[in-house]
């Protein structure tokens, strides 16, 4: 009976220990060293992120700002709270379902970080801090995903760019109150893009045709803009935005089809110039034996002439002494 009894309390532990173990078991454990590595990068996340603490769980516990989706962290909503310093993104890598970043309202400064690392985002929203700098041109090419960016008052400088213009899903664009400059660029899928803002930057020339969708607001506040929208015709124009620079290898080919053409001019015209001193010579031999054999011809017109005259000397003086002879 003891034996019994000894068997069913072990079976009712074991029963109760698996529905009382902590959410830790069910949530991602390998979740929350990444996070504490991220809370401790910031200059106050102790104050800020209190509950961000080893051993719970940040889905049933419900860590300041983390979103879950039962168990598995999808997003990372850290908005209003003051937060600066650097932002650990080697870390946010290991969150391999992590959707949606949002820091806004916050103090952190300096350069974007490298959230380019994270190419599972579908949205980012880093609007209202003090970000600076120029964004890498190719920086959003690895995120093929994103659907949502928001970088809007921030003090980013620098063209807008390219890579992102051509996010294939690209439905929200707020990029106002910074200081981008330059032109902007064309939408690769301009039916995507819903939601767009660029005004209060600097920046320059047409309004392209794939944002004509877009009224006046959008585009406020830049000064060197111009287009349809702002009933600001361009004073040229504009080429058109989709003109890309010439590739490396179009440009050695157009160098060196330049030179052999130039070769074969060059050596056209030293064979046509060979050609042309050819006959000169010719017709300098030409004359110079036809002068010669003018000369000739005269010489020996002369001397025929010389010895004519000789002879007949000769002749008249013979018969005067043949008639001295008679005479006597």
């Amino acid at each position: 009976m003891s034996a019994t009894a000894a068997a069913v309390s072990s079976l009712v532990l074991v029963l109760l220990s698996f529905f009382l173990l902590p959410a830790l078991c069910f949530s991602q454990p390998d979740a929350i060293p990444p996070l504490l590595k991220l809370k401790k990068s910031l200059n106050n996340g102790d104050s800020k992120l209190k509950n961000w603490i080893p051993n719970s769980s940040p889905c049933r516990r419900k860590w300041v700002g983390v979103m879950c989706d039962d168990e598995t962290i999808i997003g990372l909503h850290l908005t209003n709270l003051g937060l600066s310093g650097s932002i650990d993104v080697q870390a946010l890598s290991q969150l391999h379902r992590l959707r949606t970043i949002r820091l806004v309202n916050n103090a952190f400064t300096g350069p974007i970080p490298e959230f380019n690392k994270l190419r599972g985002l579908k949205a980012i929203y880093l609007s209202n801090n003090q970000f600076t700098g120029e964004i890498p041109d190719k920086y959003f090419g690895s995120m093929g995903k994103l659907k949502k960016v928001w970088l809007n008052e921030n003090k980013f400088t620098g063209n807008i760019p390219s890579s992102l213009m051509q996010l294939p899903h690209l439905v929200e664009l707020h990029l106002e109150g910074n200081q981008f400059s330059g032109k902007i660029l064309e939408l690769k899928y301009p039916d995507v893009l819903k939601s767009l803002d660029l005004k209060g930057n600097q920046l320059e020339g047409n309004i392209p045709e794939s944002m004509s969708k877009f009224n006046v607001s959008t585009f406020e506040g830049n000064d060197r803009l111009c287009g349809e929208q702002l009933k600001k015709p361009c004073a040229h124009p504009p080429l058109s935005d989709k003109q890309t620079p010439l590739s490396t290898p179009t440009i050695i080919i157009t160098y060196v089809t330049f030179f052999v053409v130039f070769f074969f001019v060059i050596i056209n015209i030293a064979s046509t110039i060979e050609e042309k001193d050819h006959d000169l010579r010719k017709v300098s031999n030409s004359r110079e034996t036809f002068r010669n054999a003018h000369i000739v011809s005269g010489s020996t017109r002369k001397s025929s002439s010389n010895n004519l005259s000789l002879k007949t000397k000769r002749g008249s003086s013979h018969k005067g002494n043949k008639n001295k002879m008679d005479m006597i």
